[in-house]
């Protein structure tokens, strides 16, 4: 399964819902070389981040990582940019602490083009 599952079709304006694959996400060479992160009980969420390209959009998906398979709602207003590319993942724990994975250490495919 993917790291993330993003629908096909995402329109301006409308909900639309991705699903994030843990055992993907904990197979990444940035988390399963962490000794801290890469235990799934010391997650608390993941910070999934895009960035318009053009542009300074940001849209933030979080997933409950409590979930066996977490999902998050990604959603802009009619406004925005047609373009969002993945810029990062954030793992945070129970205790604000994080481990940043940026886009280089992310698998390709997860960019998402808006009709």
């Amino acid at each position: 399964m993917p790291l993330l599952t993003v629908p096909a079709s995402v329109a301006k304006g409308a909900a639309q819902s991705v699903t994030l694959d843990k055992s993907a996400l904990f197979a990444l060479s940035a988390v399963s070389s962490n000794s801290y992160f890469s235990d799934s009980a010391n997650v608390k969420r993941a910070i999934v981040e895009y960035n318009s390209d053009p542009g300074n959009q940001r849209e933030y998906l979080i997933f409950d990582m409590a979930e066996a398979s977490p999902t998050a709602v990604f959603q802009v207003s009619s406004h925005a940019r047609s373009s969002f590319l993945l810029d990062r993942i954030v793992l945070e724990d129970f205790d604000e602490g994080n481990l940043v994975i940026e886009r280089a250490d992310l698998p390709n495919g997860f960019d998402i083009t808006i009709i």
